[in-house]
């Protein structure tokens, strides 16, 4: 099912719709659901998906996406959309904005979650996701809401997945990830991988995780190194596991010049025998410049393991 499906369409505008599969007499889906579907193009031009408002049914086990875009386009747009579930039976990886393609100028600002979600189905969930192949330009992910989710059993979680190219800048700043409840399997508030020189992840707030997999608050330079990366003024506290996992502030895998500075990272805690702390962790990177951090109050209470 679909609320609104494009296709073959350049420079598409769906703006200012209110997409409600359950309302006005509606039923849950039995289906796979999506709220907007764009799909394939041969020439996507500039994509503006804006101001709209969407609440999805699902009461299958099969996937239910708010916003899907698939083609590639000169530009993409998505912005001040609201998104809400009621619902939400599904078993497939599922997400708020799935912008999984090969466009080199992404902007994604200010849509958020409204309400609380609780996924009942043991599946996947991301707010934002892209792992495109990308040939340069930039993708600016700022101002994004996505709070109040509940997970359960093994469903991984990421707030935003950004990890297109090494040729694409990613600016990932001012996004609030929070109040995510989750089970056995990883949460994650931002997850960055490859990007071009001048990436940034600055300026968001990741809190207020639980569950009893690892937890990453921020986990960057996966996939390839990137050419030079800053992370900095970001807020991350209160991420609690119950099981035998780590939890991570900021985990920095690889990099050719990492900066991570001016953070704030408190209130971690790993509540098992065999539970990990890591305020900041570096795995990797040729270059890894880390200062002017706050880090403190990090807590294994009941494990002989290290923090």
């Amino acid at each position: 099912s679909y609320g609104i499906y494009t296709i073959y369409h350049t420079s598409s505008n769906i703006s200012y719709n209110n997409i409600d599969n359950a309302g006005g007499g509606g039923t849950n889906a039995t289906s796979t659901l999506y709220g907007i579907f764009a799909s394939t193009s041969s020439a996507g031009g500039n994509l503006v998906i804006n101001n709209n408002s969407i609440k999805l049914s699902q009461g299958s086990t099969s996937l239910a996406n708010c916003i899907h875009i698939a083609p590639v386009c000169l530009s993409i747009n998505v912005n001040n959309n609201t998104f809400s579930y009621g619902a939400f039976a599904s078993t497939t990886t599922s997400y708020l904005i799935n912008c999984n393609n090969n466009t080199n100028i992404v902007t994604v600002h200010n849509n958020q979650t409204v309400g609380a979600i609780t996924k009942t189905g043991v599946g996947q969930f991301e707010g934002y996701y892209n792992v495109g192949t990308t040939t340069g330009g930039i993708a600016t992910i700022s101002n994004n809401d996505f709070s109040n989710i509940t997970l359960t059993g093994a469903s991984t979680f990421y707030g935003i997945r950004h990890s297109s190219s090494l040729t694409q800048v990613a600016v990932i700043t001012n996004n609030t990830i929070s109040n995510i409840s989750g089970g056995s399997s990883p949460l994650y508030g931002i997850f960055q991988g490859n990007g071009a020189t001048g990436n940034t992840i600055n300026g968001n707030s990741v809190f207020n995780f639980t569950g009893s997999g690892a937890i990453h608050g921020i986990n960057v330079g996966n996939s390839n190194a990137s050419a030079s990366l800053g992370v900095y003024n970001n807020t991350i506290h209160s991420l609690t596991t119950s099981g035998a996992s780590a939890v991570y502030g900021i985990h920095s895998n690889l990099g050719t010049a990492n900066s991570i500075f001016k953070n704030k990272i408190y209130n971690l805690e790993a509540n098992n025998a065999s539970g990990v702390v890591y305020g900041i962790y570096l795995i990797g990177g040729t270059t890894n410049t880390v200062y002017n951090n706050l880090v403190g109050d990090l807590r294994t209470p009941i494990a002989n393991a290290a923090i």
